[in-house]
Parts: C-alpha cells; structure tokens; sequence
C-alpha cells in the first residue's frame, strides 16, 4: 500500500517480530503504535506492563506505549491513536489515501474490562436461565454457555472502538470514500485441556469447538465489509474466503496491481463484494502442526473444504472425519465411511498439498 502512495499506519496486536526487520515499520508501515511480538498485554490497563497480582511478567512487553494515564483502558487508547493519525493525515495530505490496520489485542486474555460494563452483563447474567451443563468433555473441556461479563464488555469496548472510528470518520465527511472490513483471526475461547485449568471466555455454539481447532468454531470467522457505491448495505453472501484472500483483495479494491509472488495462498473475493459468484481455483486447505492439546485441547491435524465438504485429518492420531457442510455445518456426522471413495480421494489431495508446500509436521 505504501508503494502504492498511501499513508499507512498500525495499531495493536502484530505478534510475529523478533527482529527489527520484522516489525510493522519495516514491513510497509509508516507508523507503529504498540505493535511487535506480544500476544497479549500485561493489563488492559495503564501501565500496560505492569506486573499482574498472579506474579507473572510477559516476555514480550508492549512498547510504545510508556506514557499515559493511569485507569487508561488499552482498547480506547488504540482507537484514540487510530483517530488522531487520520485526523492529522486528513488536516496535512487530505488529497493521499490513507490505510489503516487497527489490530486490537482484545479480546485475548487476560480478561479485564471496565467496571461499569462488567456491572451491567453481571446484572444481565444473573437474569438469565441455562440449560445443560456449564462444561462438556468434549475436544478436551468445552464451554456451553457465554456467561462471562468481562469478556463480554471487553467485547463492548471493541464495539464502541469500530463506532468511534466510523464517527470520525463522518466528523471528516470521508465516510462515502473510505473502506472498512472487519474481520477476526480465530473463533473465541471456549476449549482448553481436559486437565488444564485454564479459564475459558465464550462458547461458540452451535459451531463445534473454538480457537485452536480446525472445526468450524475455531476457523469461522466474522467479515463485515462496508464499502458505499460497492457493497450493498445489509447483503449477505455465502462465498467462503479465507484470511490470506484479504491480501490480493485490498489490492484491487485499491486499484493496485497483484503481487501473486506474494500471495500465493490468497484468492480475491472482490467478485463477492459486487454480488457476483465467487469460483476458486482449488480447495482451501488449514494446517496445524503446533497442537496445544494441554492448553486449548486441539492436536495437530490439516484440514481441507473443496466446496461443501471438508476433511480433517489429524495425522498423528491417525484419525479422519469427513463432513458436508451444507447439511451437517455443526460437524456432528462424520462421514468418512459412508463416502470412503470421497475421503480416499480428497485425503490424497491433502497429503500432495502438505508435501508441495512442504508443510511442517511435527
């Protein structure tokens, strides 16, 4: 995008540099707010580094962020910085397009929101009946129910975020012109180890399972693309994308041209966004080498969906299932022995792709 004469600018959650080179301002950006290889926040609260009450101390501090106000919540201090970069942007270079990649740390643990909210879901929580058990032993210990009123105003504050955004956005009368997608990176916590203790956030129901996992509820995402002139408000389509799309797609929604070099694995969904059929060109495929069966309760396995049918093989237990989505897209029936012929085949499909790419297995 910067090659592409636009401002960019980061916010939040990056987890993946180590190196200087791999940090977002060597990477295309030309502001970094908060982003490198943490995960997740020591506190939600100012100073974001702090020590927890448990003792423990992340090995990946949040930098960039040393100076605020104590109390100061960690979700609206991203925003704020979001909005005053495209306030400034828009008062200096109005006539540039801008790109912002606002990557919030929530809702990742630990689990910490403001009072006032937690307040109102603990009021509206203790209103509420659930049937059925709080916790099922199933893909390790799952959660039934979302009853967590911190996880849910942490939530909320991500919500009023994306609003205050948009509001800013109107003050500035660029809201006709501008492009937001919003989008996650997995499904919400509700699966841990069966001996772990680990507290849990959400329950994904009437998907099976949650992050981690290669069932719907750990790789069905939510993706809100606003778009005026383009996308029709309110319109629903059932095209499935992945997150490595995004790439190849912001590209042409910017008028920029594709770097196929670079995404290799992606496919434009631009089609869909206008209402048109959207027809890849192979399979898409997930692979899991990095299992966490103490932690969020998945083993390693791959994953692959060729129209409505989705395989998961979870090779070191030398196990497969085979379900249709279309009719079954809670994962309940598993297929592999009624469609033998179509699990051999895709199965192979899986396999040839994991040694083309060389996956890693381990």
């Amino acid at each position: 995008m910067k090659e592409g004469g636009y401002a960019t600018f980061f916010a939040g959650k990056w987890h993946i540099a180590k190196k200087p080179e791999e940090m977002p301002e060597n990477q295309g950006f030309d502001i970094n707010i908060a982003g490198g290889h943490a995960g997740a926040p020591q506190s939600y609260f100012f100073p974001y580094n702090k020590e927890r009450k448990d003792g423990h101390k992340t090995k990946a501090p949040i930098h960039g962020l040393e100076e605020g106000e104590d109390g100061e919540y960690l979700t609206d201090r991203l925003t704020d910085e979001t909005i005053r970069f495209i306030k400034r942007h828009q008062q200096d270079d109005p006539d540039q397009p801008f790109f912002v990649w606002l990557s919030h740390y929530a809702v990742h643990t630990p689990f910490e929101a403001k009072r006032e909210m937690t307040e109102a879901y603990e009021r509206k929580i203790r209103k509420m009946v659930f049937g059925g058990p709080e916790y099922i032993q199933k893909e390790g210990t799952t959660k039934m129910r979302q009853d967590n009123a911190v996880y849910a105003a942490m939530v909320q504050s991500m919500d009023e975020s994306l609003g205050r955004v948009m509001d800013a956005l109107d003050e500035l009368e660029i809201s006709d012109n501008t492009i937001i997608i919003l989008t996650s990176d997995n499904g919400g916590l509700s699966n841990r180890g069966a001996s772990s203790g680990r507290q849990l956030a959400t329950s994904n129901l009437p998907l099976r399972a949650g992050k981690g996992h290669l069932y719907e509820g750990g790789i069905r995402e939510p993706l809100i693309v606003k778009w005026p002139g383009t996308v029709q408000p309110a319109s629903v389509s059932h095209e499935v994308v992945t997150g490595t799309d995004h790439y190849p797609t912001i590209l042409e929604m910017a008028g920029l041209p594709l770097r196929p070099e670079q995404h290799l694995d992606g496919f434009s969904y631009l089609p869909a966004l206008k209402g048109a059929e959207l027809t890849r060109p192979a399979p898409i495929f997930w692979h899991s080498p990095a299992g966490r069966p103490s932690s969020t309760g998945d083993t390693n396995s791959t994953a692959m969906r060729d129209g409505d049918w989705k395989l998961i093989e979870f090779y070191d237990e030398d196990r497969v299932e085979l379900y249709n989505l279309a009719t079954d897209p809670y994962e309940a029936n598993n297929l592999v022995e009624a469609e033998s012929e179509r699990a051999t085949q895709m199965l192979r499909t899986m396999r040839g792709w994991r040694k083309e790419i060389n996956a890693i297995i381990k």
